[in-house]
């Protein structure tokens, strides 16, 4: 049956009560050419509300609780909507939330506290961080006040105004360029183990390539493999040092914070520091993990202790730390090295690099302005940092009167006295050759065969002296096989001596002699007197000559 359409009409003030209509209704008058069309589909599950109440107050459209789509509609105060993605949530969003401020290339986020002309303050409440890479620019030049943030230049200009511009931390004192009114650029490695003999240490700087070979001898460009790595390393830095047209080398021994094992490293440095250069090091190592080095590059100065396999191909890139030249260099920079745990200050007026003196004092049960060292061995005794003389009768004493006493002296014995010749023997001094040996000799010779002839020297340790130390002589001969024996007694023990040498060939220019305190038998006792005595055993037309005996005692 076809459809059938039927118009109905009703008068303005009639009202149809809940009429059933389907799916859509066409609303318009009989002039009008246009309609209004009202199209649904039949709700699922429940019926559906649509109100619309009095057209001069709101309206509203009250939907169920379902995803809803709302096309081409301005929302007035007070609308509620769903959580949408592309739209900030005040309260927050589960995972965080990303506010982007374009999607255009150099497109920028601003945040302002207020429209109005009387501005407040954006208030972080947690703390910031700054992504990797990323930095806060803009700030004052001048900070508002103690707590205010500033620029680095600020804090440059502020520290290079003082007496002393505390500057970057250097691996050691030789990159500090006196020659060149410079900083030196620089690198450290170390051996875990030794090379192997083929391995290849370059370094280079984009124009100049150097390539060190290890090897089991020493040649140019060629060091030396030792007997642990430390000797390898200083015949590294000594062929570098050689070899290298353009960098030096220095073995430092305190950099336990790099190479914990031994604290032993090689500095390499540039050797003209007049410009910055893109210098780096690479090698071939049969066992990659046994050369080590620092990358400083990008770093600030030279405090990482940071360490890596010396790469196996060349990096490209330059490895070295910085490196500052003269019209760099500011009035009274200062730097810690670290090799020497030094502070050193560029005197700008004398154009040298200077040692800072550290103040030191002195006080009833001391005093700390500074900090300094003292050497024990030398009579200065420093313990939970008080300084005293030191007292252990090893250097220095007190003697009776409350007067310090030195226990260490070094000086002559006195003249030699000649005895117990056998044969037609002579014994003379001949006056000093100037020129050559620079001593005066006790000249023993002899005019017969088999003959013997001895000189003695008398010393004697003071009251508070307790050993011999080191007794030093110089020995030559005369004729074909001039022999000696060199003897040392000691008072209180008696007519045996406490050392001999023992039938010697006396040498045919001046030799040194010494004889330590471990060497003899038993130190002088009561008097505490002690005697030198060189015998010569000669033939005739033989001679032996022997200087005055130098003794340390203490």
């Amino acid at each position: 049956m076809a459809t059938t359409k039927q118009i109905l009409a009703l008068q303005s003030d009639q009202i149809l009560n809940a009429p059933v209509i389907g799916t859509k209704v066409d609303l318009k008058d009989s002039a009008a050419t246009q309609k209004l069309i009202v199209d649904w589909t039949e709700p699922v599950g429940a019926d559906r509300t649509l109100q619309l109440r009095d057209p001069g107050a709101n309206d509203f459209f009250v939907y169920e609780n379902l995803a809803q789509t709302l096309t081409n509609k301005t929302l007035g105060a007070g609308t509620v909507i769903a959580d949408l993605p592309e739209y900030a949530r005040l309260l927050g969003r589960l995972g965080g939330q990303v506010l982007n401020g374009g999607t255009a290339a150099g497109n920028n986020l601003d945040l302002s506290s207020t429209t109005n002309a009387s501005k407040g303050v954006i208030n972080a409440l947690d703390n910031i961080v700054m992504a990797v890479g990323k930095e806060v620019t803009g700030l004052p030049a001048t900070p508002s006040g103690a707590t205010a943030a500033t620029s680095k230049a600020y804090v440059d200009s502020v520290a290079s105004g003082t007496s002393i511009g505390w500057r970057e931390i250097l691996l050691t004192v030789s990159q500090l360029d006196n020659t060149n009114d410079a900083i030196a650029q620089a690198t450290v490695m170390f051996f875990v183990n030794n090379p192997i003999s083929g391995d290849t240490l370059v370094i280079r700087d984009g124009v100049v390539t150097e390539t060190f070979l290890f090897a089991g001898v020493s040649a140019p460009f060629q060091p030396q493999i030792g007997g642990t790595p430390a000797i390898t390393m200083a015949n590294l830095a000594s062929r570098i040092n050689t070899d290298s047209t353009r960098w030096f080398a220095v073995v430092v021994s305190t950099f336990q914070s790099i190479n914990a094992a031994t604290g032993t490293a090689v500095v390499i440095y540039r050797r003209t520091p007049t410009a910055t250069v893109n210098d780096r090091i690479h090698g071939t190592f049969t066992t990659p993990a046994d050369a080590k080095y620092v990358n400083f590059a990008g770093q600030s100065d030279y405090q990482s202790s940071t360490t890596a396999n010396v790469p196996g191909g060349d990096p490209g890139v330059g490895q070295f730390g910085f490196g500052r030249i003269t019209s760099s260099l500011q009035p009274s920079e200062a730097h810690i090295v670290r090799a020497e745990d030094q502070v050193y200050l560029w005197d700008a007026d004398a154009g040298l690099w200077v040692r800072s003196v550290t103040l030191a004092t002195s006080g009833a049960g001391g005093a700390i302005i500074g900090s300094t060292t003292f050497d024990a061995s030398k009579g200065l005794l420093t313990t939970a940092g008080v300084t005293e003389v030191k007292i252990d009768n090893s250097t220095i004493t007190f003697n009776g009167s409350g007067q310090l006493q030195t226990l260490r002296t070094q000086d002559y014995l006195s003249d030699g006295v000649f005895g117990n010749a056998v044969g037609t023997v002579f014994g003379d001094v001949d006056f000093p050759s100037f020129a050559s040996d620079f001593e005066l000799f006790y000249r023993l010779s002899s005019t017969t065969a088999a003959s013997q002839l001895h000189v003695a020297f008398e010393g004697r340790l003071n009251t508070a002296q307790t050993q011999i130390n080191t007794i030093h002589l110089f020995i030559k001969g005369t004729g074909a096989s001039p022999q000696y024996n060199l003897k040392v007694y000691a008072e209180g023990s008696g007519a045996t001596p406490v050392f001999t040498s023992g039938l010697t060939t006396a040498p045919g220019v001046s030799t040194a002699v010494t004889v330590l305190a471990g060497s003899l038998s038993a130190q002088p006792t009561t008097n505490k007197r002690f005697f030198v005595v060189i015998e010569a055993f000669i033939d005739a037309s033989e001679s032996v000559s022997v200087s005055r005996p130098y003794v340390i005692q203490n």
